[in-house]
């Protein structure tokens, strides 16, 4: 397994939610939507470090699932 590391700038906090995700869109068999759900969330904006097929898969299962979505 490759090791991960998070430059300082972008590490999540210590009370931050982390996902993992498994597939091109962070949706896929994850647990992000029920997270969302469960703190009522309905907007979303999502910052991108790489742009790429990741995104996009992630942005468009953001709209089918009739969040309003920003993309930075």
């Amino acid at each position: 397994m490759n090791s991960i590391e998070i430059i300082d700038e972008i590490k999540p906090h210590k009370n931050d939610i982390i996902i993992d995700k498994y597939r091109y869109s962070g949706f896929y068999e994850s647990s992000l939507d029920l997270m969302l759900k469960s703190l009522d969330i309905k907007h979303l904006i999502i910052g991108v470090v790489f742009t790429d097929w990741f995104v996009l898969a992630t942005v468009l299962d953001t709209y089918y699932r009739d969040y309003q979505v920003n993309l930075h």
